[in-house]
C-alpha cells in the first residue's frame, strides 16, 4: 500500500540568526510532505515569538538560554513523539522527523522519489540521510569507522572495522531523517556531549541497533554559513585557531566517543594519539601558522577529559 508520509522537520537556533532561519522555513513551507517544523530557541537575541507569528505550522519551544546542541534537538525530538503517539499505528508509520541546522535548507528535492521511498514498500528501512552540498565527497566516498584512530588520525592503522552493516555510522544531524519507529528504538542525544559530536554519537547508535541509513541524492542541502572547522582543508591548522569553547568540546567529546566505540587496543590508540599531536605541532610551525594559545590550551584539557571521562558542561566553556 502506498501512502503519502508525514515530516515534521526539528531545528535549533540560537542568537542573531533570523537571517539564516527565515530562508529555512520559507523553503520548508513550499515542501508539501512538511507538515510541521519544530524551531527549539536556543537562547536567540531577538523577539523570535514576534518572527514566527506569520508561520501558522511553526511550533516554537523556547529554553531562555544556549543549553547546547544535544539539549536543542533532544528536546524538539521529545515534542515530536509526544504529539505523534497519540496516534494509532498505522498513522504512526507515516511519521518521519529530518533534523537540519538553522543555517541548512533544501536546496533540490524530487517529492515523488521521497513519497516512493518513505512509502510502505520500503517500511524496513528506518533511517536516511539527504546529502549535503558541502560534504559531498564525505558521503560518496564514505570509509567505514575502523578502530584506534584518535580525532579521526589513524597513522597507526587497524584493519578491522567496527560494523559490518553497509551503512552511514557517523553523520552531522542537517539532513538526517529518521522514522518514528528509528527514534523509539535508539532514543533521544546525549545532553552530557553539549556541544559537538553529540550528533556523530547520536547516529551510531542506528548501526549499533542495525538500522541501515541510506543515502537520499535527489534531496540536497546548502549550507549558507562555512564551519569553524572547515576554513582550511586540514583539521591540525583549524584546530590551533578555533574558538577555545568550540576547540574544547570538538575534542574533548570525540575523544570520549572514541574510546567507547571505536577503541580495541589501548596501545595503537595511545600511538595515534602521540603521532596526531608531533603532525599538529609540525603541520603549524612548518605552515608559519600562528597558533592560540587559550585555543592550544583547550585542545590539552579537552583530550585529558575526554580519556577520563569528564564530559557534561565544563564551568570554564559555557555557551552564551
Amino acid at each position: 500500500m502506498r501512502f503519502k508520509p508525514r515530516i515534521t522537520v526539528v531545528t535549533v537556533t540560537y542568537g542573531d540568526r533570523w537571517r539564516y532561519l527565515k530562508k529555512n522555513i520559507d523553503i520548508l513551507k513550499g515542501i508539501d510532505l512538511i507538515e510541521e517544523i519544530i524551531v527549539v530557541d536556543n537562547g536567540s537575541s531577538y523577539n523570535i515569538k514576534e518572527k514566527l507569528i506569520e508561520y501558522p505550522n511553526v511550533t516554537l519551544i523556547n529554553l531562555g538560554e544556549n543549553q547546547g546542541s544535544a539539549r536543542g534537538f533532544k528536546i524538539g525530538i521529545q515534542r515530536f513523539l509526544k504529539k505523534k503517539k497519540t496516534l494509532d499505528l498505522k498513522q504512526q508509520e507515516k511519521n518521519w522527523i529530518l533534523l537540519l541546522d538553522d543555517d541548512n535548507y533544501i536546496k533540490e528535492i524530487n517529492v515523488d522519489r521521497m513519497i516512493n521511498c518513505l512509502s510502505t514498500s520500503n517500511v524496513n528501512c528506518e533511517a536516511y540521510v539527504c546529502i549535503r552540498n558541502s560534504r559531498i565527497d564525505y558521503y560518496r566516498n564514505y570509509r567505514k569507522a575502523k578502530y584506534n584512530g584518535f580525532l579521526g588520525f589513524n597513522l597507526m592503522k587497524s584493519k578491522v572495522i567496527v560494523n559490518q552493516l553497509e551503512t552511514y555510522e557517523m553523520l552531522p544531524y542537517s539532513g538526517i531523517l529518521l522514522s518514528q519507529r528509528a527514534i523509539e528504538k535508539i532514543g533521544y542525544p546525549d545532553e552530557n556531549f553539549y556541544l559537538y559530536c553529540d550528533d556523530y554519537e547520536y547516529s551510531f547508535r542506528l548501526a549499533k541497533n542495525n538500522i541501515v541509513v541510506k543515502l537520499l541524492d535527489f534531496c540536497l542541502i546548502e549550507d549558507m554559513e562555512e564551519s569553524w572547522n572547515k576554513k582550511s582543508s586540514n583539521f591540525a591548522v583549524n584546530i590551533v585557531n578555533g574558538d577555545p569553547l568550540k576547540v574544547y568540546y570538538s575534542v574533548r567529546n570525540r575523544i570520549y566517543f572514541e574510546k567507547n566505540n571505536l577503541t580495541s587496543n589501548y596501545f595503537l590508540y595511545f600511538c595515534n594519539l602521540t603521532l596526531f599531536l608531533v603532525y599538529l605541532m609540525y603541520r603549524n610551525i612548518k605552515s608559519r601558522n600562528k597558533m592560540h594559545l587559550k585555543s592550544l590550551q583547550a585542545i590539552f584539557r579537552g583530550i585529558l577529559d575526554g580519556l577520563r571521562g569528564k564530559i557534561g558542561i565544563h564551568k570554564k566553556y559555557v555557551l552564551k
